[in-house]
C-alpha cells in the first residue's frame, strides 16, 4: 500500500481492493443461488438431468423477463429472480 502511496497510485489500489471484493461477493452469490437451485431440484423428483432442469430454469426466467424489460440486472435483481422461481419448492431452515 505503502508503494502505491509513493507512486500516487493509491486510488488504484484502493480499487482493486473493492474490485477483489465484489468478484468474492459475487462468486458467493452464485455459489448460494447454484446451492439452493440444487436443493430444489432434488426436491423435485426431476426426470431430466440437473443441468437441463437448471438450463430450462434460466431459459423461462429469461424468456419471461424479454417481454418485460431490456436491461442489465443487479446481482440483487438476479437473486429475487432466482428467489421467486424457487419459492414453491423451498422450506425455510
Amino acid at each position: 500500500m505503502e508503494m502505491y502511496m509513493n507512486q500516487g497510485r493509491f486510488g488504484e489500489f484502493v480499487e482493486q481492493v473493492i474490485d477483489a471484493d465484489r468478484k468474492r461477493q459475487r462468486e458467493e452469490q452464485e455459489q448460494e443461488a447454484d446451492r439452493k437451485l440444487w436443493m430444489a431440484y432434488i426436491r423435485g423428483h426431476h426426470e431430466e438431468s440437473y443441468s437441463e432442469w437448471k438450463e430450462h430454469l434460466i431459459e423461462k426466467s429469461d424468456s419471461r423477463q424479454s417481454g418485460s424489460r431490456d436491461v442489465d440486472l443487479t446481482d440483487s435483481e438476479k437473486e429475487d429472480i432466482i428467489q421467486n422461481a424457487l419459492a414453491p419448492w423451498m422450506v425455510d431452515r
